[in-house]
């Protein structure tokens, strides 16, 4: 009789280590993000995991000496590349009137190429009785600067959503600076931002991050 408790024991506690297993390497957490698993499918151990997240973290903040570690490469078979530049930084657009402008307010706007590959043709108009858009653009993080989305709906006839929380951007949408996108019917504000949960965010003063990671230096 010990012999069979002292077995049932045994698969009991087995039995339960299988399921803390199985609830471990699921979906059914607050975080909802897989475990790592090695080139075999097997799950990193804690060790290789932290570690794996040490070279990454390194590698895309530029502390490490490869920035694509981690990423696979892929050729690149874009026929034509385009900051936007030439269609979003002109004269008689967004408030510039003359090649010295140009020059001034243009640079930093337009700093992220896209392969235009694919997309509609430049001066492609968007039509509101159309079911479906030629594109759909979801931009980011805008703050006050839409040049990129604004671009691709003025010049592509894009559908476009901007997302921004800020109150910087928010103030700007409600600015006559915005006026001219919120006369397009495919060009849409929200403010929002993008997140792991659904919930009310806490936003800070830019300044606030460099003290606190000044602070955090000095220990």
């Amino acid at each position: 009789n010990n012999n069979l408790r002292q077995t049932a024991a045994a698969t009991s506690s087995i039995s339960t280590f299988i399921d803390a297993e199985k609830r471990a390497f699921t979906l059914d957490d607050e975080t909802n993000v897989k475990i790592p698993s090695d080139m075999q499918g097997k799950h990193m151990t804690l060790e290789e995991r932290v570690r794996y997240l040490e070279l990454k973290t390194n590698a895309f903040m530029n502390f490490g000496t490869d920035p694509f570690f981690g990423v696979d490469q892929k050729k690149n078979t874009c026929s034509k590349m385009s900051d936007l530049t030439e269609f979003g930084c002109k004269i008689g657009r967004d408030e510039v009137k003359s090649e010295a402008q140009v020059k001034e307010k243009c640079p930093g706007l337009f700093d992220h190429s896209i392969c235009l590959d694919g997309l509609p043709k430049p001066g492609t108009k968007y039509e509101v009785k159309d079911e479906k858009p030629p594109c759909l653009i979801y931009d980011f993080g805008i703050r006050a600067q839409p040049q990129f989305g604004a671009t691709m709906a003025r010049d592509f006839g894009c559908e476009v959503h901007g997302f921004d929380p800020s109150p910087v951007s928010t103030d700007w949408w409600d600015s006559d600076d915005a006026k001219s996108l919120r006369d397009l019917p495919n060009y849409h504000f929200h403010p929002y931002g993008a997140g792991g949960t659904d919930g009310v965010v806490t936003l800070k003063e830019y300044n606030t991050y460099l003290r606190l990671e000044t602070h955090m230096a000095i220990f």
